[in-house]
């Protein structure tokens, strides 16, 4: 699963994904279209690494982050 190789860089391990939402999203980049697949994910991991995951944090992921793609929040799970 793509998501795998971005959570090791992220400083995540133990990941329940699941996705919420999915659609193409084709635009104009100088001469030339762009298309790129939008999902939104949900789920559960446990932070390994949180230098790594404040660098994935202000800087965003993916290749979609020109188009303000590739945010994401975190908040702590309440037992």
């Amino acid at each position: 699963m793509p998501i795998r190789c971005q959570s090791e860089r992220l400083g995540l391990i133990q990941m329940h994904v699941g996705t919420t939402s999915s659609q193409k999203v084709v635009t104009q980049k100088k001469n030339s279209q762009l298309t790129l697949c939008v999902v939104q994910f949900h789920g559960t991991a446990v932070i390994d690494d949180p230098q790594s995951l404040e660098i994935g944090i202000r800087s965003g992921i993916g290749h979609g982050r020109m188009l303000g793609l590739g945010l994401f929040s975190i908040a702590p799970i309440v037992s």
